[in-house]
């Protein structure tokens, strides 16, 4: 079964997230909780402790640094809602969703943001 999209530089540009994002989820083992029904977002969080978003944040100027800004463009191309979330987007939503935010980094030498949140 092929994965990938019908636009290559879309799953290139997704691929370290997805790198980053299968390894959390093993680690956390997501997919037994997911499997128990535990499908929100604030169950995942009570069953595993937290809630790991990989994501590539621009700044709130959304046009740096380069590659979350390219990234940023991209989902203004190819996607209905044509937005990229800055961080406080982010942490604004899952206080919306009874989560807080404990940590946010930048996953060096990649453009990604790994944001914690727990409830």
């Amino acid at each position: 079964m092929n994965t990938l999209s019908n636009n290559p530089v879309y799953d290139v540009s997704l691929s370290s997230q997805k790198t980053a994002a299968v390894s959390a989820v093993v680690r956390l083992d997501i997919f037994t909780i997911i499997g128990a029904n535990c499908l929100s977002a604030m169950q995942i969080a009570q069953a595993c402790g937290c809630v790991m978003i990989v994501e590539m944040n621009p700044n709130t100027d959304r046009v740096s640094p380069p590659e979350p800004a390219a990234f940023a463009f991209l989902m203004l191309a190819i996607t209905p809602e044509g937005a990229a979330y800055i961080a406080a987007e982010y942490e604004e939503m899952a206080r919306k969703a009874g989560l807080r935010l404990m940590n946010a980094r930048r996953v060096s030498p990649t453009p990604v943001t790994l944001m914690e949140f727990k409830v």
